[in-house]
Formats: structure tokens, C-alpha cells, sequence
């Protein structure tokens, strides 16, 4: 069974005990609002991440996501990480961060087994993407299996984090 991990609706405690920020939550979205009297957009990050275990097979597949609404235009800054485990040689996972379904050729993860039993590796990654004021878009870690030897690999924790940055006027 798939298990996908969605949670727009996150923010990083850091980010609102550092830049003293508040925030409203209104289906599924984060709207972050300065405090006092500048009113100019900040800073903010959203993440999901979870103790989870994945089987990944060889069509793509959306292992974790996360949206960011811009208040201003922008850039976002995304950050992954997993652990991927393959014991066929040759075979193994690769991912990367993207606003589609599928894997980008041009910013790929990837991790490779040597042939050992419970072989391990970690893999991560980071992207940017500019972003319009208003537009809603949605970011995804896109993995697949690789390989001949078997039919599927394991993920577990992953984590993807986006921090959106407002533009500089």
C-alpha cells in the first residue's frame, strides 16, 4: 500500500520564533501575516515529513508534496532528503524535486546498490523555482525503482521542505 505524505498546512517553529511572524490557516493554506506595523511580505518555509517506509516500483511516483501560495512574487527554495535501501546489484532508486508527476531528468537523485542485503544510502536535493504573486503551486519528490534485478525499492523518511523568499524590489 502507498502511503503519501501531504502537509501544506506546516510551518517551521524556527521561522515564527526567529522573525516573530504569525500565521492563519484556512483550507489547507498558509497565509503569513508580519506582525506590527510593516506590513511587507517575509520569509516563510512549509515542510512534510514523516516516519514512513515506502516501496517504490518503476513508474514515477509522488512520495511527498508540498504547496506554497505566494503573497508577492518570489523564489522557493526546495529541500529533500530520504534514505533508500535496494539489495540488487545494479539496481536501485532515483528522485527528484519537481512541479510535475514524473522525474526530471535534469535534477535527478539517485542511489545505486552494490548487491548487499539491506545496502543503504542517503539521498537529497535542492531546487529552485521563481514564483508569482498569488499563484499557488505545488511541489513534489517524484521517485522510481531502476534496475533490472528486481521490481521495486524502499524509501523511508522522507522530508521536503519549501521556503518561499520574497523577491527583491
Amino acid at each position: 500500500m502507498t502511503k503519501k505524505i501531504t502537509a501544506p498546512s506546516l510551518i517551521l517553529a524556527f521561522v515564527l520564533a526567529t522573525f516573530s511572524i504569525g500565521y492563519t490557516y484556512a483550507h489547507n493554506k498558509v497565509v503569513v501575516v508580519p506582525l506590527g506595523a510593516d506590513t511587507s511580505p517575509t520569509s516563510f518555509a512549509v515542510f512534510a515529513e514523516g516516519d514512513q517506509a515506502e516501496i517504490v516500483e518503476a513508474p514515477d511516483e509522488v512520495v511527498v508534496s508540498v504547496a506554497i501560495t505566494a503573497p508577492v512574487d518570489g523564489v522557493v527554495i526546495v529541500n529533500s532528503s530520504n534514505a533508500a535501501e535496494e539489495s540488487t546489484a545494479a539496481d536501485g532508486i532515483r528522485c527528484s524535486i519537481t512541479t510535475a508527476s514524473a522525474i526530471s531528468a535534469a535534477h535527478l537523485q539517485f542511489f545505486k546498490s552494490a548487491g548487499v542485503s539491506g545496502n543503504r544510502g542517503q539521498m537529497s536535493g535542492t531546487r529552485g523555482f521563481n514564483i508569482l504573486a498569488g499563484q499557488t503551486i505545488t511541489y513534489n519528490l517524484v521517485c522510481s525503482h531502476f534496475g533490472t534485478g528486481s521490481t521495486s525499492s524502499n524509501i523511508t523518511n522522507s522530508s521536503l521542505t519549501a521556503t518561499f523568499t520574497p523577491a527583491q524590489s
